[in-house]
């Protein structure tokens, strides 16, 4: 068969193209998927550092001078505890670092031509560093990492720098073990070819050969046919060379569509692998709004399949103002903008709708022309009802602000434009002014103590022992003092003292929020019942009132910053902070408190402490 041309030529060519195959998956599918790796694991530093900077207002600090706040290290040991992240540094401008989370390498100066050439001039440097390899300031690492640095600017100027270490020994690993099967099912692949065009070569040399030997025969038998035999001879050449020329462009046809049928699989696969693991609802629309897909946070969203194709996504959710908000959309993406809308969501019975920010981008096809929508929703429920409820608190706040304010400036401009008033006149103006100052004083405290919630500091606790029935006591006398009269406060507590471990300021803050409740929120009176009770390791404190009490949904969110049960009653003042406070300090001492009430039948608070 080698001494045939023409065979051996064939040979050679189905070597080649066996031999090409596991050459092109090692020389670029192999080195664009560890690309992939390199960028999403680049991509994830990203967002992460843009997330301190914007949380924590990183790009504020003077990162050479000022200190790393306590909030923003408790954020990075939180970030740290992810198995995937290995180690995090922050450099100030000049390449000193400022922290890491390996405390000896605090004060180390990186002058390295990377950190000074690129990253102080604003570019993300990334490097993939293999086991057993140096990272770019040459330390050892025993895992397959990603090293990022990604620079902080501000106002277009290198502030200082972030540098992460992810582990990527994971990903690598399952790299690995895909191009191996991969590699092993082209060798396969390409292995059955060459045996093939080596056994359809053998026989073709067979019938060569005894073509040749028919033609000896011929010429043998009848010398006067040997023109007509060497004209038949060249025609079935001709033919034969033209069938296995048919034969290999057919073959070479079949493996470009089944590379093509392949590549195009592997492709979807990924799509709705990427499409699926989304975690906000995706639906993607043709230019006829019609739904071509969807993930299933969007079917779960709308109670709908996605296999209900072909049809308009207003028609398929039909929700009020939809028809408005697509067609707006539509005329923004024309002009080249991205659309945003808010859809609200019916919930099930005696429970808040659901509100879903959606965010509408154009497709494109290759050539540029918008053929659909890609649509983004969020469940942006809780970011609406906290910016209402922060809304309701600052008309609140404002209201509860002024109301004393203007008593302290009405009674001292009286004072100062009229001085014939007698000493005790006098004395009760001061006691108003001062009542009206403390008022003032409580609601700054308050809002003060929400900062810290917010910011999720600890709380600050001078723990004493402190006896909690002659503290309970006290508490009660000032209320009724205030009271008038209006209400019957009723005291059961053990005869003998009751010492706990506490912050004797802080406790006494709890027991006039829970009491000023109990008379606020029963505006017709009745009694108010104080109960202590003793048990072995914790004692229990229960405040019940005959007021007004609260529904189901409002006991689930009494605790909540900012709420109150009817903000539109006047007749009730309050910021709606008192009993997130109450549970704030209950927990800090490492209590609980928790709340019994049926609408119109009254409220009983219990709060539950530790004893000595």
């Amino acid at each position: 068969m080698l001494k045939i041309n023409f065979l051996r030529n064939l040979l050679l060519l189905s070597l080649v193209l066996a031999a090409g195959f596991p050459l092109y998956d090692y020389l670029y599918i192999y080195p664009a998927y560890s690309d992939l790796i390199l960028r999403q694991t680049e991509s994830e530093a990203s967002r992460f550092v843009r997330f301190l900077v914007v949380s924590k207002e990183l790009d504020r600090f003077d990162l050479e001078s000022d200190p790393i706040a306590s909030e923003m290290t408790s954020e990075i040991i939180r970030m740290k505890e992810d198995s995937l992240l290995m180690k995090l540094r922050i450099f100030s401008s000049p390449g000193k670092v400022v922290y890491s989370t390996q405390a000896d390498e605090i004060g180390n100066i990186n002058k390295n031509d990377y950190f000074t050439q690129q990253v102080a001039r604003g570019k993300i440097y990334s490097k993939v560093v293999a086991k057993d390899h140096l990272t770019a300031d040459g330390v050892l690492v025993k895992r397959d990492v990603v090293e990022t640095y990604v620079p902080i600017m501000v106002a277009g100027r290198f502030h200082g720098a972030v540098e992460i270490y992810y582990d990527i020994t994971t990903e690598q690993a399952r790299l690995h073990e895909l191009n191996k099967n991969a590699s092993s099912l082209l060798l396969f692949y390409s292995a059955a070819f060459v045996l093939l065009m080596i056994l359809g070569l053998n026989r073709a040399k067979l019938s060569f050969l005894a073509m040749k030997d028919a033609e000896n025969s011929l010429q043998i038998a009848n010398e006067t046919l040997e023109k007509r035999v060497v004209q038949r001879t060249e025609q079935f050449q001709s033919v034969n060379e033209k069938l296995n020329t048919e034969i290999q462009v057919r073959q070479r046809a079949e493996i470009a569509l089944q590379d093509a049928l392949t590549s195009v699989s592997d492709a979807r696969d990924k799509i709705d692998t990427i499409l699926s693991s989304v975690a906000d609802a995706l639906i993607v629309t043709d230019e006829k709004d019609r739904v071509v897909h969807m993930n299933l946070v969007a079917e779960r969203y709308f109670q709908i399949n996605s296999w209900q194709a072909d049809v308009s996504f207003p028609q398929l959710v039909n929700l009020p103002g939809l028809v408005e908000n697509i067609a707006e959309a539509r005329n923004r993406l024309s002009e080249g903008a991205i659309a945003e809308f808010d859809l609200t969501l019916s919930s099930a019975e005696n429970s808040a709708p659901r509100i879903l920010a959606a965010r509408a981008s154009r497709l494109l096809s290759e050539h540029g022309e918008q053929r659909g929508m890609v649509i983004f929703m969020q469940d942006a429920t809780k970011v609406r009802n906290v910016e209402r409820m922060k809304s309701e608190f600052v008309s609140i706040a404002a209201h509860e602000l002024r109301t004393p304010l203007t008593m302290i400036l009405g009674y001292s401009e009286l004072m100062l434009e009229n001085r014939t008033f007698s000493e005790a006149e006098i004395f009760e103006f001061l006691g108003i002014i001062n009542s009206k100052a403390t008022d003032l004083s409580s609601i700054v405290d308050d809002l003060l103590d929400v900062t810290r919630i917010e910011e999720g500091r600890q709380l600050e606790l001078y723990l004493d022992s402190t006896d909690f029935g002659l503290l309970i006591s006290h508490a009660v006398s000032e209320v009724e003092q205030r009271d008038n009269g209006a209400h019957e406060f009723t005291l059961a507590m053990p005869t003998e003292p009751c010492f706990i471990p506490a912050d004797q300021g802080r406790m006494q803050q709890v027991l006039e929020n829970l009491l000023n409740n109990a008379v606020k929120y029963s505006p017709d009176g009745g009694g108010i019942a104080i109960h202590l009770g003793l048990g072995e390791q914790c004692v229990t404190l229960t405040i019940t009132d005959q007021g007004i009490g609260m529904t189901f949904e409002q006991i689930e969110r009494a605790f909540d910053r900012f709420y109150r049960a009817d903000p539109s009653d006047a007749g009730i003042r309050g910021t709606g902070l008192g009993l997130s406070i109450v549970k704030y300090i209950v927990e800090a001492h490492d209590g609980s408190v928790s709340i019994d009430s049926w609408s119109g039948q009254g409220t009983s608070v219990i709060v539950t402490l530790p004893g000595c």
